[in-house]
């Protein structure tokens, strides 16, 4: 069970962290915002 609850959360976590990349690139989520660097 705990198994499943961590592999549904990696999952959505995936998914919002690739959901703010989008917005960085189309210039609406401010780069300020984002945890990750890309360098």
């Amino acid at each position: 069970m705990i198994l499943i609850a961590h592999w549904v959360d990696r999952k959505i976590v995936k998914k919002i962290e690739d959901y703010e990349d989008r917005m960085v690139e189309k210039g609406i989520y401010s780069r300020h915002y984002t945890k990750k660097s890309k360098n």
